[in-house]
């Protein structure tokens, strides 16, 4: 073999591995893209369903800093401080922006309690998640 063949023979194999590399590379990036939206995919179905069958156990279940609207209120559940149920309330037709802070002792809002003329009970607490039913109103209202 001469230098110059010896030569053609190592500027082709190199070729080859580099086209072979991106080829390869090309090809985990594909995996890795389909598989990420695949499995965005997946969570959004899962988050649907989810939200579907929460619905369909109780209306009201609300996580921490998630909102529940009803009736031109919205209801955002911020939490617990100390042994107070945390909720801040928006009246849409007043001001949609300003959220009126309600602070209720855990063991009265299983009792049942009041938050902007609409009565709920809390069936389950925790600083991350309640539960809430709101109460039928009297016949007389």
């Amino acid at each position: 073999m001469t230098m110059v063949e010896d030569r053609k023979k190592k500027t082709i194999a190199t070729v080859l591995f580099l086209v072979a590399t991106g080829l390869l590379f090309a090809y985990l990036g594909y995996l890795i893209a389909s598989e990420e939206l695949s499995l965005q995919r997946w969570q959004a179905s899962y988050l649907a369903r989810r939200s579907a069958e929460e619905k369909s156990i109780a209306d009201s279940i609300l996580y921490k800093n998630h909102t529940w609207t009803l009736d031109g209120i919205k209801i955002k559940y911020c939490g617990m401080e100390k042994d107070k149920v945390l909720f801040d309330v928006y009246i849409l037709d007043l001001d949609p922006l300003a959220g009126y802070r309600y602070r209720i002792d855990k063991k009265e809002a299983k009792k049942g309690f009041l938050l902007a003329k609409r009565r709920f009970q809390a069936t389950y607490v925790d600083p991350n998640k309640i539960q809430l039913y709101r109460e039928k109103k009297p016949s007389g209202q």
